[in-house]
């Protein structure tokens, strides 16, 4: 399996369930977004998308991305 992308496994423990329906639903009620699937209607997600939608709903900001370099430090 590639480990760019989440594993059957990781989604059923992220989700908790085993059905690609209800995984979508998760993923819709949880992010308001629909995920790609494959023809067979399982759902296909990076591993990379997962952790930026989890910090986004956090409201944190991932390092190296453009908002964190907007960081300004101030010397008193």
């Amino acid at each position: 399996m590639n480990d760019f992308l989440l594993s059957p496994a990781d989604l059923i423990r992220i989700t908790g369930a085993t059905r690609y329906s209800k995984q979508r639903r998760w993923f819709k009620d949880q992010f308001d977004i629909e995920v790609v699937c494959n023809r067979r209607g399982e759902v296909i997600v990076t591993r990379s998308a997962f952790d930026a939608l989890v910090l986004n709903k956090w409201n944190l900001i991932r390092a190296g991305s453009p908002e964190s370099k907007k960081l300004e430090l101030c010397y008193d």
